[in-house]
């Protein structure tokens, strides 16, 4: 469990996992004990992007536990003129667009297999915050609406079988307006 002596990382070792400066006091019995209670499934699942990644850090000499790309220094630089939380990936550096951002939402539900639009999820929010006898004004104000006609008629659906409670605080109280 202890890394290579080379200095070279191990795919399979602790130090790639993030726990090396954290079990480093541990004895070899502690440090093993850990690395057999990670289950074999998820060992074999990050075996190969673990063993990409270290290979393409070792390719570009990027320090694989604090990557600092030299590639996108001027997009990270503090004295960068754009100041918007979400930029543009490619190209010129500007703030990402609405389009842009939409994208990456489609992109992220499509690789977590949600079968969804961003806009039935925020419907869906919005619907159930509505059976919960939420107040109007706030069930405007988290779907960016101005008025509850543009609401009732495009976004309030009927829920056929409501989810729990606790789910359903979770999913609202994370659904935040921007």
């Amino acid at each position: 469990a202890k890394p290579p002596s080379s200095g070279e990382a191990n795919a399979s070792g602790l130090e790639n996992w993030g726990w090396e400066e954290q079990v480093a006091d541990w004895s070899v019995e502690e440090q093993q004990l850990l690395q057999n209670s990670w289950r074999p499934s998820t060992l074999t699942t990050y075996s190969a992007p673990i063993k990409r990644w270290l290979q393409w850090c070792k390719t570009h000499n990027v320090d694989h536990k604090n990557p600092e790309v030299k590639i996108s220094e001027a997009r990270r630089s503090p004295d960068r003129q754009v100041r918007s939380l979400f930029v543009s990936i490619t190209g010129v550096l500007r703030p990402a667009s609405k389009t842009m951002i939409a994208g990456w939402v489609r992109s992220a539900f499509k690789l977590a297999k949600i079968d969804a639009s961003p806009g039935s999820i925020r419907s869906a929010v919005a619907s159930r915050r509505w059976l919960d006898n939420r107040p109007v004004q706030e069930i405007l104000d988290r779907g960016n609406w101005k008025c509850l006609e543009t609401f009732s008629k495009h976004y309030c659906k009927e829920i056929s079988n409501p989810v729990n409670s606790v789910a359903s605080d979770l999913l609202y109280d994370n659904f935040k307006t921007v």
